[in-house]
């Protein structure tokens, strides 16, 4: 019990939010993409939030940010409300004071004026304080209170028409664990229509910890659903229309519930539940009935948890459009993610979205709403320092993905049914990775024949690029050297099969690439292996070029020694397990050798010269040949390659800034001077004037702050190597903000643009 307490009493303190986001019409989309986070610092804006609500509160069509603050010193007891800028940014905080510390907060409209009021609930009195809006738009200084006579505390709030009256009602719920069966714990406030409220209805749940509720509608009349912490069960109160509830059923879900939503995750018009699972890793879903009953719990799992953990509070919303309802889970301490996404798929599970890292402390609070009013769902996550805005950057991506099949591949299994192979997909924002099927591809096998493939495993994430393993039946039923050869990889020409990035835009059917299959044959006698061949590789050289030579070991892995001559053969080859038939011959060393069982020896190549006319990333492969009385025919192991792969182009360069990101103190009016090391990886040396952009901005990663200064240096640096380039300059003044420092070197003829931008390790403050 004492855990439980912890549980509660600490920064990760449970409620819910009963308020569902109403799902708009807007495109079909089959994942969510979310832009980078947008940071807001919490005591700049004077607000401390444990726990954060997204809804247009003044009317503009743009979601604003509601914060319940519990935190003593400048900010108080209070509620902060912030107004949406359209950008996932927020405007000035109106401060509305509560006389005690807040945990669970609604916001509704409770008046005739049509505008949209707040709720907030305590965790520790039995007080709520009702915040209304005037007609026009302003707050009052303090909200108003309203005593749940006889609970220990509010810990949870449901706001719905209880009555049928038209006016929407409040109720509470206390989760006190010394709470006896004459004590109550669940409370109802009636609206009398003109913003104020009367106790009604008080009832004592026959259980303790009641963590959070829920108001759904079924047959005309609003009934609650009350999670139970410790019971590890959902309570039913059925409504009679009148203001007053009566207890029915209860429901088993998973440990420790701490958050519950109510919606039709079905689609079949009946309101189902789900509840968020604190320590067992899961999401439980009960589907709805349509006569005041529920269906058995059916799980769902989040991934970006621990075991023992679990998410802390579950919003409900339309997050890819699909027109079936979508949860967005706060996720608990020792979680990989600080919130996930859980995508429904119409029948009351739900599947993997996307992960939401925002590097911040340990988040406590989650809302989701429409921040920059484009139709799609965005997220804000909190705590008492921080809050983070990410808007959801879907319908951008225009663009389908593309495919590749990867120059490595798995080493093949010698008497396998399959073979493995893996490609990478990749797209201008992210890959839906469950669009990941059996039908995908298919394989012409070195035979010519067409064959199915199947995925190796499942469960894969979104991302910008996923790599997927794939398998495709051997041809001669049991993998060995009579499968040896290329097999060609097709995609599909089936939209509807294909792979689809998170805007549904497919892969373009067709051949996508070969994979090489070199299984050695049963042999015995002499068995020549080559090991990784060894030379000093340049990143980057110009076709043709000279190398400067390479060593190959060769040892005799067989039973007998190995004594004639051998063909060593060096190529350049795009593929560091194979020759493919774009490899290039560099040269040839024949050697005499007697070489006894289990001993080595070194094969010395003589300088090459590197493709030319081409444009690649060509490793150094060494194939080793028997000739005269050495027998060597086991080819999968007498090829040796560089451990990295040296890219063959025309002349070029490519100046990469590789700044550390250290700064010293910086305020308007300082001289600052940065030293910026850069590396050409390139080919031929960068020689030329140059400038050093240097950025002010909000955000780590995009240049969307001020340009404080353009600094013009001379640049020299060789092909490979690095300089320091020096920029000083003087702070302007700027606006009073936090900032990222980004410098950007930029030197004509740059061929590569995308690696001269790097952003602070820390922040200023102006």
């Amino acid at each position: 019990m004492e855990a439980l307490r912890n549980n509660r009493d600490g920064k990760q303190k449970r409620a819910v939010q009963t308020v569902v986001e109403m799902l708009e019409g807007r495109a079909y989309l089959t994942g969510v993409v979310l832009g980078p986070p947008q940071n807001l610092s919490a005591p700049a804006a004077n607000i401390a939030p444990v726990f954060v609500n997204l809804d247009d509160i003044n009317g503009d069509g743009k979601a604003d940010l509601i914060a319940a603050n519990d935190q003593s010193g400048s900010v108080g007891n209070s509620v902060g409300i912030l107004p949406g800028k359209g950008d996932g940014s927020f405007g000035a905080t109106t401060t509305v004071a509560l006389d005690f510390a807040p945990l669970p907060m609604a916001d509704a409209i409770l008046t005739s004026n049509g505008k949209m009021d707040v709720v907030a609930g305590s965790a520790s009195s039995p007080t709520i304080g009702v915040v209304l809006q005037a007609s026009d738009g302003s707050f009052p200084a303090a909200a108003t209170d309203y005593t749940a006579t006889g609970l220990a505390n509010t810990h949870a709030v449901a706001v719905g028409d209880f009555n049928s009256d038209g006016k929407l009602d409040i109720a509470v719920v206390s989760d006190d664990d010394t709470q006896s069966d004459s004590t109550p714990n669940f409370a109802v406030f009636l609206n009398n229509g003109s913003g104020g409220f009367t106790l009604g209805q008080t009832l004592s749940i026959t259980h303790v910890n009641l963590s959070a509720i829920t108001a759904f509608t079924v047959g005309g009349h609003t009934d609650l659903a009350i999670c139970n912490q410790t019971a590890k069960s959902i309570t039913l109160l059925v409504g009679s229309g009148s203001g007053t509830f009566t207890q029915t059923a209860s429901y088993p879900v998973g440990d420790s519930p701490v958050s519950i939503v109510s919606a039709d995750f079905n689609g079949d018009g009946k309101a189902d539940l789900a509840v968020a699972n604190s320590t067992s890793a899961n999401v439980s879903v009960l589907l709805g009935n349509g006569n005041d009953t529920f269906q058995d719990a059916v799980n769902t799992p989040v991934t970006n948890t621990p075991a023992t953990g679990g998410p802390l509070k579950i919003r409900v919303s339309n997050l890819n459009n699909d027109g079936t309802p979508d949860l967005l889970a706060l996720l608990g301490p020792g979680s990989s993610a600080d919130a996930e996404l859980l995508l429904g798929n119409a029948d009351g599970t739900f599947h993997f979205g996307t992960s939401v890292v925002t590097n911040g402390n340990q988040r406590i609070a989650i809302a989701a709403g429409d921040l920059d009013a484009d139709g799609l769902t965005d997220l804000v996550v909190a705590d008492p320092l921080q809050v983070t805005s990410l808007l959801n950057v879907t319908n951008q991506d225009h663009t389908p993905p593309t495919a590749a099949v990867d120059l490595t591949q798995p080493v093949p299994a010698p008497g396998s049914g399959t073979i493995a192979f893996t490609v990478t997909f990749s797209d201008n924002t992210q890959i839906d990775a469950t669009t990941l099927r059996n039908a995908n591809l298919r394989v012409t096998d070195i035979n010519g024949v067409d064959r199915a493939v199947t995925l190796a495993q499942a469960n894969y994430p979104n991302g910008p690029t996923v790599t997927v393993t794939y398998r495709v039946a051997a041809p001669s039923g049991a993998l060995s050297s009579a499968d040896n050869g290329v097999y060609t990889v097709v995609a599909t020409s089936n939209p509807g099969q294909a792979v689809k990035d998170a805007n549904g835009n497919p892969l373009a059917g067709g051949p996508i690439g070969t994979f090489t299959v070199f299984v050695p044959p049963s042999q015995s006698g002499p068995n020549l292996v080559a090991g990784a061949v060894s030379a000093k590789l340049p990143t980057s050289v110009v076709g043709g070029a000279k190398g400067s030579g390479a060593k190959v070991p060769i040892a005799n892995k067989g039973s007998a020694a190995a004594v004639g001559t051998i063909a060593v053969q060096l190529y350049a080859s795009q593929s560091n397990t194979a020759v493919l038939g774009d490899s290039v011959l560099l040269t040839t060393v024949n050697k005499k050798i007697s070489l006894g069982v289990n001993k080595k020896t070194t094969i010395a190549f003589p300088a090459f010269h590197w493709p030319s006319g081409v444009t690649g990333n060509f490793f150094l492969v060494a194939v080793v040949n028997g000739t005269n009385t050495v027998v060597e025919t086991s080819y999968a192991d007498n090829i040796g390659a560089t451990a990295k792969a040296v890219r063959v182009a025309p002349p070029f360069i490519d100046p990469e800034n590789v700044w550390n990101g250290k700064f010293p103190k910086i305020k308007a009016g300082a001289k600052v001077h940065l030293s910026i090391q850069v590396k050409n990886n390139g080919n031929v040396t960068a020689k030329s004037a140059g400038t050093v952009l240097v950025y002010a901005s909000p955000d780590a990663n995009l240049l969307d702050g001020a340009q404080i200064a353009s600094v013009p240096v001379k640049v020299t640096i060789g092909a490979g190597k690095k300089v320091t380039l020096g920029a000083s300059f003087t702070v302007p003044n700027m606006a009073a903000g936090t900032y990222h420092l980004i410098t950007v070197v930029n030197v004509p003829n740059d061929t590569i643009t995308g690696n001269n931008v790097v952003a602070s390790t820390g922040t200023f403050t102006i």
